[in-house]
């Protein structure tokens, strides 16, 4: 949906009661490689692989929720060089790639794909565009706090002006943006919880750069709070997005695995 965000359903909330948006008891690691495809990914797949010459990864888990899930590849979701796919619920079972998907209004809950570019380095710059659209960029000017964050004690940095908070785990930027203006505390609590909560799962191998961004902000034309995974594996780029919570990104982004080609 790059970012085609909808109403989606809120679970994160602009308040920092305990745990909100981290409720859904999420699988571990040890059990994830247990875990078929979803029917769903199994079948928009099957349109997708042959299609495209990115190598597909596709996520073994999928948000749980209310009503029938289904999947569609959208209009120029699969290219030779690229593959997109969007997740809803339905109120009644929708067939994948229905040509009713194209309008529905039904929002997006999650979606997920690829894109190959020429070079390595020209992945790792898509990156940072990614971040510069989707994300904060924050100039040399502002002024910064430095924090602390989680258990493991990532050094990480407030910018208050900005209302974001940022800091690197290996090849990893994490991002955390509240509102603007509003308050930084509701940020750096979220930022905190994230730092905490990511040590449970294992975010897919990069060799080149990868990003995780929560917005808290509600950033026109995105109404609901966003969560988006990018990474690169050479010159591929992969993303997993979702209005679902930054739970619900880390853990699907955690269940991506190469399709059988």
């Amino acid at each position: 949906m790059r970012l085609s965000w909808a109403i989606g359903w809120l679970i994160l909330m602009i308040g920092i009661p305990s745990g909100c948006g981290f409720h859904h008891n999420p699988t571990r690691i040890s059990s994830l490689h247990a875990l078929p495809y979803p029917p769903v990914i199994r079948h928009v797949m099957r349109s997708i692989v042959g299609h495209t010459r990115v190598p597909p990864l596709a996520p073994i888990w999928v948000p749980p929720g209310r009503g029938d899930l289904t999947a569609s590849t959208e209009p120029g979701g699969v290219l030779p060089t690229s593959y997109h796919v969007n997740l809803f619920r339905t109120t009644t079972a929708v067939p994948v790639n229905a040509p009713s998907l194209e309008k529905t209004t039904v929002p997006e809950i999650a979606s997920f794909g690829g894109d190959r570019w020429p070079s390595t380095s020209q992945a790792i710059r898509a990156v940072h565009a990614w971040n510069l659209d989707e994300g904060i960029v924050p100039p040399a000017t502002q002024k910064v706090r430095r924090l602390i964050l989680g258990s493991r004690h990532d050094h990480a940095t407030l910018y208050p002006g900005l209302n974001t908070v940022q800091w690197r785990t290996g090849r990893w930027l994490w991002e955390v943006n509240g509102q603007d203006p509003g308050p930084t505390n509701v940020t750096v609590a979220w930022a905190d919880r994230l730092a905490r909560f990511a040590q449970e799962w294992r975010l897919p191998t990069s060799n080149g750069a990868g990003l995780v961004i929560v917005n808290l902000n509600h950033i026109s034309p995105h109404p609901a709070t966003q969560s988006l995974v990018i990474w690169t594996q050479g010159p591929m780029l992969y993303n997993v997005q979702t209005t679902l919570g930054p739970a619900a990104a880390l853990h699907m982004a955690s269940a991506m695995r190469p399709v059988p080609r």
